[in-house]
């Protein structure tokens, strides 16, 4: 298993993401910092690691409860693991 940031060079985090993906090797991404990161790669992820901010940012919703943040980010995780 890998486990991936958003602080280690975005460059280095896709040739990770890469040789795990060739090698079936589950990736579990932490996206802190959040960036503006294509989130097309997520859908090659196995876990996402995200803090209240990230989660925020990641399902476009501006909320204040955490349960209501894992929902909204699961539903939007949901619709990009679906494209």
């Amino acid at each position: 298993m890998f486990l991936l940031q958003n602080e280690i060079p975005g460059e280095m985090n896709d040739n990770i993401l890469h040789v795990a993906e060739c090698l079936n090797i589950p990736v579990i991404w932490n996206f802190a910092p959040y960036n503006n990161r294509d989130s097309s790669v997520l859908t090659k992820t196995f876990a996402l690691e995200v803090n209240e901010v990230e989660a925020r940012f990641l399902s476009g919703i501006e909320l204040s409860d955490k349960e209501g943040i894992a929902l909204s980010l699961k539903k939007s995780l949901r619709k990009v693991l679906e494209m």
